[in-house]
């Protein structure tokens, strides 16, 4: 791989930013896709409506692939990286579906070695393994696997968004593994009034017995986590005093701390890493690996525990970017995904030639009561004109501030129109998913 000391390259996808207040209630409950702004540890403050959005990028066309010097690539480049990879790691933001596009062509072309890959999965738990090998076995077709494997209660997000990555599986027969802990172990953890976490900080590691569980849940728990390093470490406690006083409010268990926020990060990514490398050395076939991409970006995360697992692996490391250029240590090959922003209000949105368009808009939301529609232009948003996503960040901040009802100007087929938004609009929401937040390298927030 490349010198970068997380011996990472990957195409890189991930879309603007996701869902980052809505799921800060999740903190501590389970791990996190936590992705920081270039030059990291710190990380801006997503409004309670819209998420602050990326620079645009017009040199870049969308799914370019891009070297860490800014240079474009193509799929040879990422194939000659492949070729002698043992994981490669793929990061996305979880409601992209440009990523999950993007990632079926990785894997695709990643089979295309002849090298026999398998395919990891964040989104879903080990305990899931046997309804996934009922998948791979070919005994659940694909139109029914979101039902046969839970999916919406054990990841949250829509099983359609990553439908391409299980086609591209099915098309080259790769088989699907989950990697990750059970959501009602971390449960568990974040219920107990203890706070191991310190201890993992001071001897670098904690065997999975010291958390105390039944032996059942045990079970599920890699049989050490390992620390994060120390750069991870600066930027995970930014990001917990940044947010940290949001997280777990009123739920159960103990108040939130930076230690235990550290640990349960520290076990999410452990768990998969140790997995990971168990199920390569049962099948001694390279795997292709999907995440979110705070688990991926400057190697911390998975890449970080694989180095002990599996020591003579080779990682590679593929990161999505929104920005002008990007950030050369996060990874070792980048994939250019258009600005997008996640909305609270229901809506999916992106830059298109100088305006703000449309691309979905969620049922049931603010949004779709208040009459927007996919492919309408947004051209005013309150007092504020809109050309660019960080005009919509803005007038939903002022809109907060002063506590007004959110009047949205559009234009739809040729006419223009003025709808106002539910006052309500800001309340909490989210989904279900494992992790509690997520946004692309270079975006907003971890």
């Amino acid at each position: 791989m490349s010198g970068h000391t997380h011996q990472a390259a990957c195409p890189p996808f991930l879309s603007l930013f996701c869902r980052v207040a809505p799921l800060l209630a999740l903190l501590l409950l389970s791990p996190g896709c936590v992705i920081f702004a270039k030059g990291h540890p710190s990380a801006k403050s997503p409004s309670a409506m819209i998420e602050a959005p990326a620079a645009t990028a017009p040199s870049y066309t969308d799914g370019q692939l891009v070297l860490p010097d800014g240079s474009p690539a193509d799929e040879e480049a990422f194939l000659d990286l492949a070729r002698n990879a043992t994981y490669i790691l793929v990061g996305e933001t979880h409601d992209n579906p440009r990523h999950h596009l993007a990632q079926a062509r990785f894997l695709t072309a990643f089979s295309r070695t002849g090298r026999l890959p398998l395919l990891g999965l964040e989104m879903l738990p080990a305990s899931a393994q046997k309804r996934l090998d009922a998948f791979n076995a070919g005994k659940i077709p694909l139109d029914s696997a979101g039902r046969e494997l839970d999916w919406q209660n054990l990841w949250g997000f829509d099983f359609a968004l990553y439908r391409p990555v299980f086609e591209a599986a099915c098309a080259a027969h790769v088989p699907a593994y989950g990697l990750n802990v059970p959501l009602s172990v971390i449960q568990a953890i974040r219920a107990k009034d203890q706070n191991q976490g310190a201890e993992l900080l001071r001897d670098g590691q904690l065997p999975r017995r010291a958390l105390g569980l039944p032996p059942a849940q045990t079970a599920w728990l890699p049989k050490e986590i390992l620390a994060p390093t120390e750069a991870q470490q600066e930027m995970l406690r930014a990001f917990f005093t940044r947010h940290g006083s949001m997280a777990g409010k009123g739920g159960p268990g103990p108040a939130p701390s930076p230690e235990r926020f550290l640990l349960i990060q520290s076990l999410w990514d452990s768990a998969m890493a140790e997995r990971a490398a168990q199920i390569r050395k049962n099948t001694g076939r390279p795997m292709l690996i999907l995440a979110g991409g705070g688990h991926v970006e400057y190697g911390y995360g998975i890449a970080h525990r694989l180095r002990t697992f599996d020591p003579a692996a080779k990682i590679l490391l593929v990161m999505p970017f929104s920005e002008s250029k990007p950030d050369p240590d996060a990874a070792d090959l980048f994939y250019y995904s258009k600005p997008r922003a996640q909305s609270r209000l229901g809506l999916a949105l992106a830059e298109e030639s100088g305006a703000v368009v449309v691309e979905a808009v969620a049922p049931g939301s603010p949004a779709e009561q208040a009459g927007i529609r996919p492919g309408d232009t947004l051209l005013r948003m309150g007092d504020t004109p809109v050309a660019t996503l960080a005009d919509l960040h803005k007038a939903a901040m002022a809109a907060r501030r002063d506590n007004k009802p959110l009047s949205v100007e559009l234009q739809r087929d040729g006419e223009r129109r003025v709808v106002v938004l539910p006052e309500r609009a800001n309340a909490s929401g989210g989904q279900r998913g494992a992790a509690p937040l997520d946004s692309p390298q270079g975006d907003a927030s971890p």
